[in-house]
Formats: structure tokens, C-alpha cells, sequence
């Protein structure tokens, strides 16, 4: 079953509890046979990554997708309205890495988001094998460029740590995916600009930048980028399914994109789903009991800044269950983020059924019941509350509801049953 047919069926029948239970039934079928046989949200998905490209927050293709998308969901009878903001933003401008000794070579690179514009700075290279700098002498690294090691993470205070206490003037990140990619994120969540100059660089040039500096040959280094930090004004979109009981289940997805590739994963994936999740609800369950809202939160990759502001704008109260989508093919697992309170839900939605960090946090910061569907049943590390060493390993049909390690369950798509509400 499709994530878009089990998401839909499973918010049909939480939102028309009053309806009989044949109305049900004949309801659920009607969408489980639409969403088998109709291929909107990939259709949509598709044109919409091939007309206008990436969605970088702030850029035409983001504008251009969300004006897009909003008029096809108009055109299906649904209600929609933007909800603008204000955020501490970031453009791509021209990212320049360029090894000059040994020999001269141009390095595929991106700098990190919040990294600020700065003129051409060249520097040795200096690796950095561990997150806590042990092996770092301030007396080694003063004025070097760290060249980190493919499995670590930095935070904005490694950043400072590095630029403060070790005098280091750039850092460039290895890709862990071979194939020449280059891994798009940001340098920190909070609008910060980076206090140093980050770039991402591939596998396949870090490897052998490490073989260079493991054969004791000193490699130098020249860094330069147009990109900045600028402040911005941005939109979330929001469309409305009306109820009758003056409450709601939102259902979420980030729709903004890295702009290094078109965005069709992360996240076109849950926008499809949800576009084609409200068309199901609006062509075979339009009169609920309690309304559906399904909001595209923007500027997610740059600190959830989307999800941030609908819950500082929006009461709890009418506020049933928040399910956010992000990067989902098949999900293999809900985790119930510490709310005791879903545990009945989520354990009787994997017996009935044949089935990180996103805009499921700020919801759940807030105190909102949300949940949100990993695309891994292996790790699911940057839960709220918990650290960065922490991870949550998935369990087969196994719940813990205790708070320090999040409530977890595996499960298969499917149906939810009207027992649940």
C-alpha cells in the first residue's frame, strides 16, 4: 500500500468518527482504488521539479513551486492561504575550493549555509580525526584549514571552538556517498552566521586530500565564496479541509529544497504525498467531523524556521495529532516522540495494519501530539530533548514509552481503524 493511501485512509478515519461504519468502509475503498489507479502526486512531483528546479528558500524556483501548487490544489476545490514570516536567511552564490600545492586542482565544493561571503584566503590543511579535538595543539593548527574526517557532525560551538581556541580560518567537510556528490546542509539552525568559512567537498576529493596529508605532503588550500547570509521573507502554505468540530489533525511537509539537485526527495516526496492526500480527502471525504489542515512548511533546511512559526502562531487546543512527512517512500516505522498518549493509537494502528530531525520537532517542542514516519528502521538520532550522542534503534512491533528513550514502533501501511477515535 502506497504512504499516500494509508495517510489518507488513517486521517479519513480519525476526522469522520461520527460517520457509520459502512460509510467507512465504502469511503476507504473508494480511496484505496483512486490512489492505486490515479498518479497525481508523482505527476505534480514531476512537473513541478522539471519546470522550476530546486526550492531553495527565498528563490524564484521556491516561489514559482509554491504559487504552482497552490493553484492546483485551488483547482480541486480546496482552500488555501499563505502564512508569511520573517527569517534570518541565505543565498548561493559562487563557491570556489582550489587546492594550489602539491599540484593545482579545482575541488567540486559548496559552502554551508550561514556561511558569509569572504575575498580568496589560502591555508594549509590540518586533519581533524574526532568531534572533541583531542588530538588538537593550538601550536599545529593556528591559521590552518581543518580537513575533517567523513563520519563527524560539527555544531555552531565546534565552529567557534575551532575558529577561537585552535585559530583555524576554514573547515572542509567530506562527503560520506561516493560518486561525486556534494552533500548540501547547513552550518547551524539558528540564523547564525558561520563563525568561520565551511564547505562541503566529495568522497573522491577528501579521500584524496587524506591520502596526501597521510603521506606527510603539505597540502595548501585557497577558499572564496559570494554566497552570504541576508534576511528574508518567506511564506508557509496552508490548505484546509473543513470540519465540523472546531478541531484539526495538520498533516506537514517541508517544502523547500537544497538547490544542489531538484528537490524531488527531500522533500517533493511528502509534498506529493500530501497534495495527493488532500485530493483523496476532497474528492471521498469532504464533510469530516474534525477539519484537516496540510501545511508546506518553508525554509526547513535551514532550522525548521516554517514549522517554528505555525505553532508559535497556532493554539494547541483544537490540535488532535500533528503527522509530518519527510522523505517518505515506505514507512517502515512511527515513532511517538514521548507522548504516552499515542501509544494506543500507534499500537493498534501496527496490529490492524498489513506498516531526525523535521518540522515534526517544533510541534512537538510545543506539546502537540506529533509523529512523523523515519526512512530508516536503523537510527533515529536528533529526537527533542535528547543529545547528539544519543540514537533510538528501531525494534520489531516494540514500544518504550519511556521518556528517555521516546516511544517507538515498528509498522507496516495500511488501515487505521475507527476504533482509534
Amino acid at each position: 500500500m502506497t504512504m499516500r493511501k494509508a495517510l489518507t485512509i488513517a486521517v479519513a478515519t480519525l476526522s469522520s468518527t461520527t460517520a457509520p461504519q459502512a460509510q467507512q468502509d465504502d469511503t476507504r475503498l473508494l480511496i484505496t482504488g483512486d490512489a492505486i489507479l490515479s498518479n497525481q502526486g508523482f505527476e505534480l512531483l514531476q512537473d513541478m521539479t522539471t519546470r522550476f528546479q530546486a526550492r531553495l528558500a527565498g528563490t524564484p524556483g521556491n516561489a514559482k513551486s509554491m504559487d504552482y501548487l497552490e493553484a492546483r490544489l485551488q483547482e480541486l476545490g480546496i482552500r488555501t492561504h499563505r502564512e508569511r514570516f520573517d527569517i534570518p536567511g541565505w543565498r548561493r552564490g559562487t563557491d570556489r575550493v582550489t587546492v594550489v600545492a602539491p599540484a593545482k586542482r579545482s575541488l567540486r565544493a559548496a559552502a554551508l549555509g550561514y556561511v558569509s561571503a569572504h575575498s580568496p584566503l589560502e591555508a594549509d590543511l590540518v586533519r581533524v580525526e574526532s568531534i572533541n579535538f583531542d588530538q588538537l595543539d593550538p601550536a599545529m593548527t593556528t591559521g590552518q584549514i581543518a580537513l575533517a574526517a567523513p563520519n563527524l557532525r560539527f555544531s555552531h560551538g565546534d565552529y567557534e571552538r575551532l575558529k577561537d581556541e585552535f585559530d583555524m580560518v576554514g573547515v572542509l567537510l567530506t562527503n560520506r556517498v561516493d560518486g561525486g556528490q556534494l552533500l548540501a546542509r547547513t552550518a547551524n539552525h539558528q540564523g547564525a552566521p558561520c563563525p568561520l568559512p565551511v564547505y562541503s567537498i566529495t568522497a573522491e576529493d577528501g579521500n584524496w586530500l587524506e591520502r596526501l596529508h597521510t603521506d606527510d605532503t603539505a597540502v595548501t588550500v585557497q577558499l572564496e565564496t559570494s554566497s552570504d547570509c541576508i534576511d528574508m521573507t518567506v511564506e508557509n502554505l496552508v490548505a484546509t479541509i473543513e470540519g465540523s468540530s472546531g478541531r484539526k489533525i495538520v498533516l506537514g511537509a517541508h517544502f523547500d529544497s537544497w538547490d544542489l539537485g531538484q528537490g524531488a526527495m527531500d522533500n517533493g516526496l511528502g509534498i506529493a504525498q500530501l497534495f495527493d492526500t488532500a485530493r483523496l480527502l476532497q474528492r471521498h471525504s469532504p464533510a469530516n467531523e474534525h477539519a484537516v489542515e496540510i501545511v508546506f512548511f518553508n525554509a526547513e533546511e535551514w532550522g525548521l524556521w516554517g514549522s517554528r512559526d505555525y505553532v508559535t502562531r497556532h493554539d494547541l487546543a483544537p490540535v488532535r495529532a500533528m503527522v509530518n512527512l519527510d522523505m517518505v517512500g515506505g514507512p517502515i516505522a512511527l515513532n511517538a516522540m514521548g507522548f504516552d498518549e499515542l501509544l494506543p493509537v500507534l499500537r493498534a494502528f501496527s496490529q490492524s495494519l498489513a506498516v531526525g530531525h523535521s518540522d515534526h520537532r517544533s510541534p512537538a517542542r510545543r506539546g502537540w501530539a506529533a509523529t512523523t514516519t523515519p526512512s530508516s528502521s536503523t537510527e533515529f538520532p536528533r529526537l527533542p530533548s535528547t543529545r547528539r550522542s544519543e540514537k533510538i534503534r528501531f525494534a520489531t512491533i516494540t514500544i518504550s514509552p519511556t521518556p528517555s528513550t521516546r516511544s517507538t514502533l515498528k509498522c507496516s501501511a495500511g488501515q487505521l481503524p475507527s476504533s482509534l477515535c
